[in-house]
């Protein structure tokens, strides 16, 4: 995670072991390693039939 005045990067791991996701909750764009917690904060449906991506 990195920070430049306004503007704030977030990545996972080149291997993909550690994804990224994000949603907006109540305005605020918020990042996690966890889609379900995500999900759970935002009151989101998880919808997890989206096939992962290969290694």
């Amino acid at each position: 995670m990195a920070a430049d005045g306004e503007r704030l990067r977030v990545q996972g791991s080149v291997s993909g072991l550690r994804r990224v996701f994000h949603a907006v909750i109540d305005g605020v764009r918020v990042v996690s390693d966890r889609a379900d917690v995500l999900a759970g904060l935002g009151g989101f449906a998880l919808d997890d039939r989206r096939p992962r991506r290969a290694g």
